[in-house]
């Protein structure tokens, strides 16, 4: 079993369970035959939608951990079904499941959906856990963003603005803030970009034209 973090479907979740690592990701996965499934609800009150081939996820641990519930809308108030995410923990190794698949039919109503704020906050927060996102993009514009670690241990960054408006400042939020950011030019040289906190953010003060490409470098 992979040491590394697993971030799992239902269906993926059921080829784990079948060859025997089911105690390593404390839950189980069958077929929900209940009431329909309305929503999904996370802990700070919002939703997303909630695929038809949804399974039912049931802890098997008492270390895991419930972090979005499955729901019925009944009367105008959510009951709570089965989990939708379950996060489990063991030797430190983070599991991940979801209770849909990827072999369901996509649209705005279903699937582990970018398309939703909440969905995006809840991937977020469970994949700064893992140390797994150094960097992200906070806001709503279209943009391509890639990282990777250079040998001196400074971090490069593609941010590539694919929208249809320049933006005037680049917010980026880091797992770790850096102490300075540069901008690779095209002679190969760096020149340093001015930057603030705010929120959480670091915005930059550089302007990202559409389809013009941003080499940048922090140091940490």
């Amino acid at each position: 079993m992979t040491a590394d973090p697993l971030f799992l479907s239902s269906d993926a979740a059921q080829a784990f369970i079948r060859k025997g690592y089911g105690d390593e990701l404390g839950v189980c996965v069958q077929p929900w035959d209940g009431v329909h499934v309305s929503a999904e609800q996370f802990a700070d009150g919002d939703f997303a939608g909630v695929q038809m081939q949804a399974m039912q996820l049931v802890p098997t641990s008492p270390e895991t951990q419930t972090d979005s519930v499955c729901c019925h809308r009944f009367c105008s108030e959510m009951q709570p079904l089965f989990p939708g995410v379950t996060v489990f923990e063991k030797d430190g190794r983070l599991r991940v499941v979801f209770c849909g698949t990827p072999k369901a039919q996509h649209n705005y109503l279903e699937a582990f959906s970018f398309l939703n704020a909440a969905r995006k906050r809840q991937l977020v927060r469970l994949l700064a856990r893992t140390g797994c996102l150094p960097v992200y993009y906070p806001q709503d514009a279209q943009v391509l963003l890639r990282a990777g670690k250079l040998p001196d241990g400074r971090m490069l960054i593609l941010f590539l603005n694919t929208g249809t408006d320049p933006l005037d400042a680049v917010p980026l939020t880091f797992a770790e803030p850096p102490v300075q950011i540069t901008r690779l030019l095209a002679d190969g040289t760096e020149k340093k970009v001015a930057f603030c906190q705010s929120g959480g953010e670091t915005v930059l003060d550089c302007r990202s034209e559409m389809m013009d490409p941003l080499l940048l470098i922090a140091a940490y």
